[in-house]
């Protein structure tokens, strides 16, 4: 059974842009929504639920990781 996540990422992050134009981190929001709807499931879904999608794509939390004091970080 191919997933199809894929597929269901480069299309969540295009619809994503679209509908929030300019906001990357939201795009990949609606991306990461989209593949985790696709790969719950076998096969293709019956329908779309983009009242799922968008629920899904506002829990997903996008946080930068980075350290404001990093040079003071020691390896």
């Amino acid at each position: 059974d191919l997933t199809g996540g894929g597929n269901a990422f480069t299309g969540g992050f295009l619809a994503g842009l679209c509908l929030y134009p300019g906001d990357l981190a939201r795009a990949g929001q609606c991306a990461a929504a989209a593949a985790a709807c696709m790969i719950a499931q076998r096969g293709p879904p019956a329908s779309i639920d983009t009242t799922l999608l968008e629920t899904l794509a506002a829990a997903t939390v996008v946080e930068p990781v980075h350290s404001p004091n990093f040079s003071a970080v020691k390896v």
